[in-house]
């Protein structure tokens, strides 16, 4: 991920398009990290996924995956293509 691309923050959203969430209104839109593995899930992202990328361990940025993150905090189901033995939330 390019640096020139974020700014400052510490966090942004990534998508085909906004998705209603405030999150698309109060932060910045970056490129879709298509090919990168979802921090929680490891799933290589691709041009149609949409999500957030977050400060992690400091001052690295790492995608995740906005259903993933749902999941992790207790909003949404868990996305069928988690393996519940997957480094993630389960673990």
């Amino acid at each position: 991920m390019q640096d020139d691309e974020y700014g400052p923050g510490a966090m942004w959203w990534f998508g085909p398009e906004p998705w209603g969430s405030p999150v698309c209104k109060t932060c910045k839109r970056v490129p879709i990290p298509v090919g990168e593995p979802c921090l929680m899930s490891g799933k290589i992202i691709s041009d149609q996924d949409r999500g957030l990328v977050l400060v992690y361990d400091l001052l690295e940025r790492r995608p995740i995956l906005l259903d993933m993150f749902l999941w992790s905090v207790g909003v949404g189901p868990r996305p069928a293509y988690f393996e519940p033995d997957s480094p993630g939330p389960a673990s």
